[in-house]
């Protein structure tokens, strides 16, 4: 992708980003994200005030303990223009220090310098570097943040970006320190589901809709795990147990009553009914998705209640409840049948539950019940 289309493709309240990896990451002279500018002049009171200001503090920055090891010795010409026209920096043999009036000397280098030059450096979404590549507080990650989002790095994850409304999720969680650890995919789009986004993590998945928000759509747990107490462990988070967060889920029923009131004498009379609900599940215990009546021939009602409870694997328990009633009307108390289930859809799934009800105690009147239930994340 161009840089012009990643500055125009906005998702997430940011860039779409390139999916590809790097597997070496050498340094050959200028990066292609500053090569473009080399030569383009900054203004005249800038290289006055401030050239040697910034090649000093690069200098500096260059020769400290932590970055000096890792970014190796100076190639290139030296002191060059960004390719945004905003600042300069030196090249290294692993990677780069930007320098900026505004930021001071920042060094960006190594597979994250890499990944960041991969898609446009300054002249990206992700613009300038806001910090120097530092080490997670806990487990062997490094990270660097920047304008438009985050670039995060272990040896069991590789360099991921992570940005807009996922990040800032995932940040009030603890970041790397909290249940879901380090990313271990870049935001990808979610297969199928225009405008949908996703980044996967050592502990489960954050899923973003511009209809709702950034949610956490799963865990990385056995199927069928008891959330209750359950606690998620990660390398981001150095081994330690931390809390799970809540799973969300968002559960489509539409359901379809077919009813037969037997009559004795003359013909039988039919009713039916249908209904289309969705809603956000939040919570482990049940949750009242759908209600559905159906009535036929003046004197016999079907009602149907569902109910949905999320698992910390992104699955939802369904239970589905059915009452007959017959009388001498609709709206009678005489309950002549009642028939419960419980399924359970499989996270991006969607499942059929027919249930046939009859009446129990008098006559034959029944009734055809047919609900079809979605389980997604967008």
């Amino acid at each position: 992708m161009s840089t012009t289309n990643l500055e125009k493709a906005a998702t997430n309240g940011s860039v779409a980003l390139s999916n590809s990896r790097l597997t070496a990451f050498r340094r050959t002279g200028a990066p292609a994200a500053v090569r473009v500018s080399l030569n383009k002049a900054l203004p005249v009171i800038f290289e006055l005030r401030w050239r040697q200001t910034a090649s000093d503090a690069i200098d500096a920055k260059a020769a400290s303990p932590d970055v000096a090891p890792r970014l190796g010795g100076l190639v290139g010409a030296g002191l060059e223009n960004s390719a945004d026209g905003r600042g300069v920096f030196k090249s290294y043999q692993n990677g780069w220090v930007m320098w900026r009036e505004d930021l001071g000397a920042l060094a960006v280098y190594g597979a994250i310098g890499a990944r960041w030059n991969e898609i446009g450096g300054t002249t990206s979404g992700y613009g300038w570097p806001t910090t120097d590549e530092l080490s997670t507080p806990r487990g062997p990650g490094r990270y660097n943040h920047f304008e438009g989002g985050s670039i995060y790095w272990s040896p069991n994850t590789g360099a991921r970006f992570i940005y807009g409304a996922i990040r800032d999720l995932w940040a009030s969680m603890a970041w790397e320190q909290g249940p879901l650890g380090l990313p271990t995919t870049d935001e990808e789009d979610v297969p199928g589901v225009g405008g949908a986004r996703r980044n996967g993590f050592e502990g489960g998945v954050i899923t973003w809709t511009p209809w709702a928000g950034a949610r956490v759509t799963s865990l990385n747990v056995p199927a069928g795990t008891n959330p209750g107490g359950l606690t998620i462990q990660t390398h981001g988070g150095g081994g330690h147990g931390v809390p799970a967060p809540q799973v969300q889920r968002h559960v489509i029923v539409t359901a379809n009553i077919a009813l037969t009131d037997h009559e004795t004498f003359g013909s039988n009379e039919h009713g039916s009914a249908q209904r289309r609900d969705e809603r956000w599940i939040d919570s482990w215990d049940p949750q009242g998705v759908m209600t559905l009546v159906g009535t036929a021939g003046g004197e016999m009602r079907v009602e149907v209640v569902a109910d949905a409870a999320v698992r910390p694997d992104g699955s939802v328990r369904v239970g589905v409840n059915v009452k007959l009633y017959e009388g001498t009307s609709v709206t009678t108390n005489d309950l002549d049948g009642e028939r419960s289930t419980t399924q359970v859809v499989p996270r991006d799934q969607t499942v059929q539950i027919p249930i046939h009800i009859r009446n129990d105690d008098e006559g034959d009147d029944f009734a055809d019940i047919s609900l079809v239930i979605s389980n997604t994340s967008t």
